[in-house]
């Protein structure tokens, strides 16, 4: 790793002091990659190549219509400075002098061996604002970050290509216009999470906010731009260790990948367009990660037809319990019914009687007043008949006395008989 003579890539990864940069999004905490990040980079000393990030259209297979054809030619001055970037300033700079142009392509050896320079203007907000002016589209950032992606974390190169594409993209309309909490540390408008956030924000975008003619931007460009905006946000989560490589396909296939197209395509296309795709290494990651899943999901979905087959035996068994307890509850119903049916019948019977005995008390006490009456009438008759007897008696007229007395003991032998009667009758 070459250093400029002041040193300044030795002091720390970037391309510029961070107080002179304009404010960027947090996309993730800056770490190491993951193990499964390696999977994104690419082998030693290949040239740089992501298709489908705006890399440019490959080379036609050998056979294919215009395959052998040479392309028009340029005569190049190989220079030094021409074919081999000093430093990543000048690469960055030459890179987005045309951004839809063919592509820069770099080696891992050359990309380390370039200088990270440090200075005033380095990282300046307003070199960083006509990067960004010249590339509306972001067709650059994915290819910063796939260089990025060939380097170890120890780089400092990486590190400066992480942070030069972190801060270009802060300035571009999706994120400018989306991301209201740059930091992270305001938990009420948390920054992405997901790239699928990404591509809602890139609808909002309009020509005006790229500063674009209109008829410059019109749904193929909305397109491309939506797809680098994800790519871009989905490899530099990745890079800064943030996702796995299989959230990343994860992401990439739910927000960019699985777009359905309006076009026919046919078994022989698909066929043709695999075989002859320019990174066989990206399709064996991306059908291992699918059969991966594939196999989760056959496992998940053996596991759910186990646990459907015994809930149907518990539902089968509760079933039949039901049923039983069903019969249970309608027996008790009936039988409940028929002791209601006997409380009824009680409950009259009882209140029959209360009644009748009612009647019965009225009756007695008027019985009763009748024979204390009559008791009361006879015994004083019969008092007075004592009476005269006694005073007879005193008179010595015993015999008169003797006649008033057994008067009165038959009157009252006779009350008593009829008072026997009528507590007999009762």
């Amino acid at each position: 790793m070459n250093t400029d003579p002041n040193g300044a890539g030795r002091d720390r990864p970037a391309v510029g002091p961070a107080d002179e940069a304009a404010t960027a999004p947090e996309l993730g905490a800056t770490s190491a990659p993951t193990a499964d990040a390696a999977s994104t980079s690419s082998s030693p000393g290949q040239a740089e190549q992501l298709p489908g990030v705006g890399a440019g259209e490959p080379e036609p297979p050998e056979g294919a219509p215009g395959a052998g054809a040479k392309a028009p030619t340029r005569t190049v001055k190989k220079t030094a400075s021409a074919s081999k970037p000093a430093n990543l300033r000048e690469l960055i700079e030459r890179v987005y002098r045309d951004p839809a142009g063919r592509p820069v392509r770099m080696s891992r050896t050359g990309l380390s061996a370039l200088v990270v320079t440090s200075g005033a203007d380095a990282l300046s907000p307003q070199w960083l604002s006509d990067l960004a002016r010249k590339d509306p589209l972001l067709r650059v950032p994915p290819r910063l970050l796939a260089w990025a992606a060939t380097l170890k974390p120890s780089d400092p190169v990486q590190q400066a290509l992480i942070e030069l594409t972190h801060r270009v993209l802060a300035i571009h309309p999706i994120y400018r216009h989306y991301v209201a909490n740059p930091t992270g540390t305001d938990p009420d408008q948390p920054p992405f999470a997901s790239s699928a956030k990404v591509a809602d924000a890139a609808k909002k975008v309009t020509s005006e906010s790229l500063d674009v003619d209109p008829s410059a931007y019109r749904d193929a460009q909305r397109g491309l731009l939506r797809d680098n905006a994800v790519i871009s946000f989905a490899l530099l989560w990745v890079l800064r260790g943030q996702w796995t490589s299989a959230q990343f396909i994860a992401e990439m296939t739910d927000a960019v990948w699985s777009r359905p197209t309006t076009e026919a395509v046919s078994n022989a296309d698909i066929a043709v367009a695999l075989v002859t795709a320019g990174e066989r290494q990206a399709l064996n990651h991306l059908v291992g990660h699918f059969l991966r899943e594939l196999r989760k999901l056959s496992a998940q979905l053996n596991q759910a037809g186990n646990e459907t087959s015994a809930e149907r035996q518990r539902a089968q068994r509760s079933e039949s319990e039901n049923l039983a307890l069903r019969e249970a509850i309608a027996s008790e119903r009936s039988h409940s019914e028929s002791l209601a049916e006997q409380v009824t019948a009680l409950t009259a019977e009882i209140e029959a009687e209360r009644k009748s005995r009612f009647v019965d008390t009225s009756h007695m006490v008027d019985d009763y007043e009748i024979l204390r009456t009559q008791v009361i009438r006879r015994l004083g008759s019969q008092v007075e008949l004592l009476g005269d007897g006694l005073h007879a008696l005193r008179s010595g007229s015993t015999p008169v006395a003797e006649e008033f007395v057994d008067r009165a003991l038959t009157a009252i032998q006779q009350e008593i008989g009829r008072l026997k009667e009528l507590g007999g009758a009762r």
